[in-house]
């Protein structure tokens, strides 16, 4: 529910919704041997690339063509629409996300998303979310994936810069190198924190990482709010008139927002107000919000 009052209300691009979905076919899979879970899950990230590449070949995409390469007055026609106001802006997001959660979900969001979980399941039961691998196993990770997903990611742009960001050449195969580029460079995140942590557990870096991840669902909401509210015509209104260097400005500032705020809520209260609110509706109690002081004094 959460999900779609996220999706309809607020910003068309949820991921709450389908995380919700894949789980309650991926939970079964819970008890796998994580290589079994590895080889699965690589097999579902691989179908929308393999699909990709066969509409390319074939060019029987035209919907998909028409939508990667929409008119000018398409496009001044969405830019009028998030710098109006909320109830303006309902009919575009609603039947986007409404696309998203079918077709989109059914040709590329399930399969990769699920393929994901799998391959998160897999590197939990090998101990690699965990810390337990050596610290020369997350040096190779970090060098390997950093690398040489950055060269594949790098390799997309100067690919699709070339053809001219034309269709099909830049939809089908350009987006090609991100896909495959973007694991190998997560994969280098994971080790890249693992390392951090290993270094400077307990230190101001991991502190400030932990509190934003025990607050990661409010944090994922508060995001949508603060950039919805910068953009759109219920706010701001800077829709389609902020460059690629202002927006990466934009995001740090929210960054660095939300983490000194993580950080201080959780010196008073336990959970985010989202994750409290979870809580409460999953076991039907309102869970103790505010620390008690004394207790966690003596805890520590």
């Amino acid at each position: 529910m959460v999900g779609l009052a996220h999706a309809y209300l607020l910003w068309y691009g949820d991921i709450l919704v389908p995380y919700a979905l894949c789980s309650l076919g991926v939970i079964a899979a819970r008890d796998w041997e994580p290589r079994m879970l590895a080889r699965v899950g690589a097999l579902l990230i691989a179908v929308p690339a393999l699909s990709y590449i066969a509409a390319g070949a074939s060019m029987e995409s035209a919907q998909t063509l028409a939508s990667w390469t929409p008119s000018e007055a398409a496009l001044l026609d969405e830019v009028e629409i998030y710098r109006s106001g909320w109830l303006a802006q309902f009919d575009h997001r609603a039947s986007t996300a409404f696309t998203q959660q079918t077709s989109g979900f059914l040709g590329v969001t399930v399969w990769r998303t699920s393929g994901l979980m799998l391959w998160g399941m897999a590197l939990f039961k090998w101990g690699v979310l965990s810390n337990e691998r050596s610290t020369q196993f997350y040096r190779r990770l970090l060098a390997g994936g950093g690398v040489v997903g950055l060269l594949l990611i790098g390799g997309g742009v100067w690919y699709t810069e070339t053809v001219g960001w034309t269709a099909p050449e830049a939809l089908f195969f350009g987006t090609q190198f991100n896909y495959w580029g973007s694991l190998l460079l997560a994969g280098a995140y994971i080790a890249g924190v693992m390392l951090l942590c290993r270094r400077f557990g307990g230190g101001v870096v991991t502190t400030a990482l932990s509190a934003v991840g025990r607050t990661a669902f409010s944090n994922y909401l508060l995001q949508t709010l603060i950039a919805t509210s910068i953009f759109y015509g219920h706010g701001l209104g800077l829709f389609g008139s902020v460059t690629r260097i202002e927006q990466a400005g934009i995001v740090v500032v929210i960054w660095t927002g939300q983490i000194i705020l993580s950080v201080l809520w959780l010196r008073y209260v336990r959970f985010g107000p989202a994750e409290w609110l979870w809580r409460a509706v999953t076991y039907g109690r309102r869970p103790p919000l505010r620390k008690d002081r004394s207790t966690d004094a003596a805890g520590d």
